[in-house]
């Protein structure tokens, strides 16, 4: 299974900067880091519908990492339970 470290390079992406990698990615994947190669390969394999890439949905499902990703990391700071207490 996947730990958020091993996705961190996605978090807080910047949407051009990816779009260029993954035009890289369809001119030569050997050219690509083997992690960046595997988030594409399952991008391709995930993100199509019909045939067609979605741009919508796949910005969906980067808010929804980025907001599950701020609650694991920040989430104990909206808590009020204090154990010490």
């Amino acid at each position: 299974m996947l730990e958020m470290e091993d996705l961190s390079h996605i978090y807080n992406a910047d949407a051009a900067y990816i779009d260029q990698l993954y035009r890289k990615f369809k001119n030569d994947p050997d050219s690509l880091e083997g992690g960046w190669r595997r988030f594409f390969q399952g991008f391709e394999f995930g993100g199509r519908q019909n045939g067609v890439l979605d741009a919508e949905k796949l910005q969906r499902e980067f808010n929804v990492h980025k907001l599950i990703y701020g609650f694991r990391a920040r989430g104990h700071l909206l808590s009020t339970t204090n154990p010490i207490r």
